[in-house]
């Protein structure tokens, strides 16, 4: 007789399954997927249940990590031998588990005899740091570009503040807000740089659906987040009423309203832009100065529009979303395979098993390149293309990489799950593996930055790398208010900018100095450059090293 239903697919997951993993390393909440897909969400949860149980795994975010080399074949086998069994009778299961496992110990010993056989050739990888474990070419190796391994954490370089976005890494929560970690005087700083409770927006009222008439009070929460790669402007979108379907909350309900903010001076103080009604209003990318792109729902569809102005763009295909802005352009990408637009041209075309993650303009002269982060069955990817499509250099991890900003020499800031084994100092858990880290394309290396990360508040944190400031800094202290930039050392001189305090404004004559070998300027004055650009002299009396 013959059995109804789908064929049982030869791959450890189904196509579909496929699909729904490669949007939930895109952070995509449910009704997102279903979106993306065409689905409902029951399916989606269906999918997602049926990712966990196959990779092995207990959360949505340990399958965004998961790549096919981290589980030997056998553990794969024993797991399918466990689904199998779950419905037998304890009898019947001890006796299937048995059985199997002495098949799979057979097979063990023929595969043992098989590499015995070999040329018995060394693969392991040794540094100055520690040791890895012996590592196949073929696990690192993935895509045929330049491998990459996990090596040791660093040190956080003295100029650099970087900033992250906070959150629960291990839940599908929105994002929490903004922290910048630095060092001044030789210690490290953690601070957290916005928090959408203290910006003065009230408690979001929400409808209580089953209580017809009914609110309730729930905390504004922050939904998307963008920032130019220097931190010279930052978006946020807050969600201040009801539900509005950003920063993976569950949907957008009717009457939901999103705060947009704005900071130039990294962060430390925020502007409120404007408002938005439609539903929606998640940030996506930045896209030219003083300007963002949001997306908006309008029924069971997102729509994308410029902000502010709300001017709608129509992307060159269905089912593309923004995730970038380069020479003045859009970069797109597809939910469905690995195609890539800029503007309303095809970029790249990576294939059906390749989803663009992140976008990203590369130092060049003339004219930029893009950086362009993928996701494949084997790990990440990250393929440097010219505004033409053709592949400059080619980088593959056997884990998850999210590379963002571009520093230019071979450097790379970014995201990655770490292999711990390679630290010399130990994470506060296991599972705390995804840190900043610092991609050093000329070495081979994704090396970690541990300092400030593995103590509160930071401590496995979702802490996704969005922007970096270059120091060496001057940090604006007690002015009482803030700090005028005059455009000359003179107290009489034209005030460019007021720096409040907190804010890290680029000491230019240090900064010169560390380049030419110049004495640092003597006097009250110092010569600086604030965060969104200006350049002037500032009082030294309120300015800390």
């Amino acid at each position: 007789m013959r059995r109804r239903g789908r064929p049982k697919h030869p791959d450890i997951l189904t196509p579909r399954e496929w699909e729904v993993l490669a949007l939930l390393r895109d952070r995509l909440a449910n009704p997102e997927i279903a979106e993306r897909l065409g689905i409902t969400r029951d399916a989606v949860k269906y999918h997602v249940s049926e990712i966990l149980s196959k990779l092995g795994v207990s959360s949505r975010e340990e399958a965004a990590l998961w790549h096919p080399s981290e589980r030997p074949w056998w553990a794969a086998a024993v797991a399918a031998v466990g689904a199998a069994v779950s419905r037998f009778s304890l009898v019947a299961k001890a006796i299937a588990i048995g059985a199997s496992l002495a098949v799979l110990a057979g097979l063990a010993l023929l595969a043992y005899g098989v590499l015995r056989s070999g040329d018995g050739q060394d693969e392991s990888r040794t540094d100055s740091a520690s040791t890895a474990p012996a590592t196949s070419p073929a696990e690192v190796h993935t895509e045929g570009g330049t491998p990459l391994v996990s090596g040791s954490e660093m040190p956080l370089p003295e100029s650099y503040a970087l900033l992250v976005v906070t959150g629960c890494f291990q839940c599908d929560g929105p994002n929490t807000g903004i922290a910048r970690v630095y060092k001044l005087g030789g210690s490290v700083v953690s601070q957290v740089i916005l928090d959408p409770t203290k910006l003065g927006f009230g408690p979001r009222p929400e409808a209580i659906r089953k209580s017809p008439g009914g609110t309730r009070e729930g905390e504004p929460y922050v939904g998307g987040v963008v920032a130019t790669a220097d931190a010279s402007e930052i978006w946020v979108s807050i969600c201040v009423r009801e539900r509005c379907g950003i920063g993976g909350m569950d949907a957008t309900t009717p009457g939901s309203q999103t705060a947009i903010v704005r900071s130039t001076d990294g962060g430390v103080t925020w502007s409120e832009i404007g408002r938005v009604d439609l539903g929606g209003g998640d940030v996506l990318t930045t896209a030219g100065p003083g300007r963002v792109i949001v997306r908006l729902q309008e029924g069971d569809s997102s729509v994308f529009a410029y902000f502010p102005g709300l001017e709608r763009i129509t992307p060159p295909e269905p089912r593309l979303s923004p995730f970038a802005f380069v020479d003045g352009r859009i970069v797109w990408r597809s939910f469905e395979n690995g195609r890539v637009w800029i503007g309303n041209d095809l970029l790249k075309d990576f294939g059906d098993s390749a989803r663009a993650t992140y976008a990203f303009e590369v130092f060049a002269q003339p004219r930029p390149d893009i950086g362009l982060a993928l996701q494949t069955a084997a790990g990440s990817e990250l393929d440097v293309v010219d505004l033409s499509g053709n592949l400059i250099s080619s980088f593959d991890y056997d884990r998850l990489s999210l590379p963002h900003v571009d520093l230019g020499k071979g450097l790379m800031l970014g995201n990655a799950d770490i292999d711990p084994s390679r630290l010399t100092q130990p994470l506060p858990q296991e599972s705390c593996t995804w840190l900043p880290v610092m991609l050093n394309l000329s070495g081979g290396e994704i090396r970690p930055i541990v300092d400030g990360f593995t103590a509160p508040p930071l401590a496995c944190g979702r802490n996704d790398a969005i922007a970096v400031q270059r120091g060496p800094f001057l940090r604006v202290a007690n002015t009482g208010s803030c700090l005028n930039v005059r455009e000359s050392p003179d107290p009489a001189a034209q005030a460019v900018e007021c720096i409040a305090d907190g804010a890290l404004v680029l000491d230019l004559a240090s900064a010169s100095r560390l380049v030419s070998g110049t004495p640092i300027n003597g006097g009250g004055w110092l010569e600086v450059r604030t965060p969104s650009g200006n350049h002037g002299y500032a009082s030294a009396q309120y300015l800390e090293r």
